[in-house]
């Protein structure tokens, strides 16, 4: 979420720096030469963006994976238990009486 806010945040930013530019160039040379410093820009952040998403989702993969090692022993304790008791349950005392 907080990745997603600053993503934003430095959106916001680049439109300002968008509009700035846009002001400051008079003439087609110097607008093409800004078009060109924003788009590099813009891909280099865009770049960097991609290669966080990557490491966000290799995080999640590997915490997923953590967390599936970590539950199975409780799943396997929590059958364990539920098994346990419903073989209580069901137990019937067998009385047996010898005649002798």
């Amino acid at each position: 979420m907080q990745m997603k806010n600053n993503s934003e945040s430095q959106l916001e930013s680049l439109q300002g720096d968008i509009s700035l530019y846009r002001a400051n160039a008079t003439d087609t040379n110097s607008m093409q030469a800004e078009f060109f410093a924003i788009s590099t820009q813009l891909e280099g952040q865009i770049a960097g963006l991609r290669r966080q998403l990557a490491d966000l989702e290799l995080l999640m993969l590997s915490l997923r994976v953590i967390m599936k090692d970590q539950n199975n022993p409780i799943k396997i304790k929590m059958q364990n238990s539920n098994n346990q008791d419903y073989n209580y349950h069901n137990y019937r005392p067998v009385l047996r009486i010898q005649f002798n």
